[in-house]
């Protein structure tokens, strides 16, 4: 038996490059009315990167929590939202009908700080690998300050941390659909601060989570994220079984971020 992080290289490059093929580096629209013209412009890319704090907890045979921590890092690009903001040519933040969404991949790379387990002859290693992919949506209305939206968000998750993984080594990857909503206050013309809480209501696999982005000003976001992940099963480093019911995963961390948000 295999223990440790997939092999999920290859997989990771063919998503980032499928991310920065869908997304130009810039995008230049036009909306003239009543003699007034206003110009769209900038980056569709949304990059982030900072730290996060994992805990595999709740394991069943006594086994101790697992917890560990490492980088964030991630891509996303705008896809139904941006071409529908390019066929009605909207500004940014202007008044009406709105889509928001978000194409993302995440790769974070952890190292555990827990006691290793041992299984007869095999003792785990310190390393793990956490990854996501996913696909925010949801459809909302735009006032001058507030923008309100509502929809799901779905995403796929695997995670490795020493020996131990979730989901268990008989699945690939965890599948969560959790209801959404997404909310962005305009405090000032240049200040933002975006939240956006999620809960499960169906699925195996139960997601619940929120995070909160604070603008720096232009495209810049400095960010907080929690969730908690129960369901399922997970694969232990101390046992020979490739699958056990049980097993929480909780993940906190802090990110920077820069891109436009629709």
């Amino acid at each position: 038996m295999q223990y440790g992080p997939r092999p999920l290289g290859a997989l990771a490059s063919s998503v980032i490059a499928l991310g920065i093929a869908l997304a130009p580096s810039t995008a230049h629209a036009q909306r003239c009315a009543h003699g007034e013209c206003v110009e769209l412009n900038g980056a569709l890319l949304r990059v982030g990167i900072g730290a996060q704090v994992l805990s595999l907890a709740d394991l069943p045979n006594g086994t101790p929590s697992r917890g560990g921590v490492g980088l964030y890092l991630r891509v996303g690009v705008p896809t139904v939202s941006g071409i529908f903001s390019a066929l009605t040519h909207r500004s940014r933040r202007q008044p009406g009908f709105t889509l928001y969404d978000d194409f993302y991949f995440e790769l974070n790379p952890t190292v555990m700080y827990s006691a290793p387990l041992s299984l007869a002859r095999y003792t785990e290693g310190p390393l793990g690998i956490q990854f996501r992919l996913g696909w925010d949506f949801g459809a909302g209305w735009q006032l001058d300050r507030l923008g309100l939206w509502a929809g799901i968000r779905l995403q796929f998750e695997t995670t490795s941390l020493g020996g131990s993984s979730k989901p268990g080594l008989n699945d690939v990857f965890i599948g969560t659909y959790p209801l959404m909503v997404r909310a962005d206050l305009a405090v000032t013309p240049t200040w933002h601060i975006i939240a956006m809480p999620w809960v499960s209501a169906f699925g195996e696999y139960r997601s619940v989570g929120a995070e909160v982005d604070v603008g720096l000003g232009g495209n810049f976001y400095l960010g907080l994220r929690v969730d908690h992940l129960s369901g399922g099963d997970v694969s232990l480093a101390n046992s020979n079984a490739y699958a056990i019911p049980g097993g929480t995963l909780t993940t906190g961390l802090v990110y920077f971020r820069a891109g436009r948000e629709y």
